[in-house]
């Protein structure tokens, strides 16, 4: 009698538990109807206050087992949408936004990610580049690449809304986008790499627009550099001339410093009086 009762409880668990996952699969595949493509694991267990959280989160292990959705974060889910081909894995630009007002983080789309909205796809970047105001790290096993770099103080004047194919994201504009590069230089293949991205940037950059507040979040090494780029490797004078004026006009002292930070000593070859740049290295831009 206690054998049957006890088999009777296991067929009413597995009851009980297929109902929990259809459910949560109703609520994930009604989410896309009404414009949302992401969520959270809190957002999904406050749906279902009267069920156990655990029966909640066993309900997503099994829906993202069958590939309806894959976590882009700790607690935060990306749902699989038909145009994101037989793996189902969404690409950053669709949920970034989403992602970084659920950590609680102002941030922007950087660097090479940032240059080829801008026009600059002569290389397209493999990873995904975000500036973000916490210090936040990619859990192992990022599908997408998703590379994110700390910087302590965002300024949303330099900035721009950018429309992806789901959802609105903020990426930086060409003159935000080329400090970035020279500061951050190692994150995106070196100074030669930067050089060649850059030389396809200027077309969009105008420097005449940027206010002092620009130069205030800007290392003046990189300003420097910047320049020097611009000027003497890839022969764009009248971009690195309002550069330069605008950063004088904000107050802004160039010391001398080297091209490049090596821990080689490497001798320079000439000195650039105006940007108060050693050049010891040969830039070589691939265009």
């Amino acid at each position: 009698m206690f054998a049957i009762s006890a088999k009777k409880a296991r067929v009413s668990q597995i009851e009980y538990t297929m109902i929990d996952y259809k459910q949560v699969r109703y609520w994930v595949d009604d989410l896309p109807k009404r414009g949302r493509t992401t969520f959270s694991v809190k957002e999904a267990e406050d749906q279902f206050p009267f069920k156990p959280a655990s029966s909640v989160r066993r309900a997503l292990a099994r829906l993202s087992d069958a590939g309806k959705i894959h976590s882009v974060w700790k607690g935060f889910y990306a749902i699989s949408l038909p145009e994101y081909g037989l793996e189902g894995i969404a690409p950053p630009s669709d949920y970034i936004d989403q992602l970084m007002d659920h950590l609680d983080s102002k941030y922007y789309v950087a660097l090479l990610t940032a240059a080829s909205y801008r026009g600059a796809a002569h290389q397209a970047p493999q990873s995904f580049f975000v500036i973000c105001e916490k210090n936040l790290h990619v859990k192992k096993g990022n599908e997408v690449k998703l590379e994110l770099v700390f910087k302590k103080k965002i300024s949303e004047n330099y900035i721009s809304v950018v429309n992806s194919r789901t959802a609105s994201i903020k990426v930086s504009t060409p003159e935000l986008t080329a400090i970035d590069l020279v500061t951050y230089m190692k994150r995106v293949g070196g100074i030669n790499n930067v050089a060649t991205v850059l030389a396809e940037l200027t077309e969009s950059m105008d420097f005449e627009k940027v206010e002092d507040d620009f130069f205030e979040g800007a290392p003046v090494a990189s300003i420097q550099r910047l320049g020097f780029v611009l000027d003497d490797v890839l022969g764009e004078r009248r971009v690195a001339e309002s550069l330069y004026i605008k950063a004088k006009q904000s107050g802004m002292r160039f010391k001398t410093i080297p091209l490049i930070n090596s821990k080689n000593n490497l001798e320079s070859t000439k000195k650039n009086a105006r940007w108060g740049v050693d050049v010891n290295y040969e830039v070589e831009s691939d265009l």
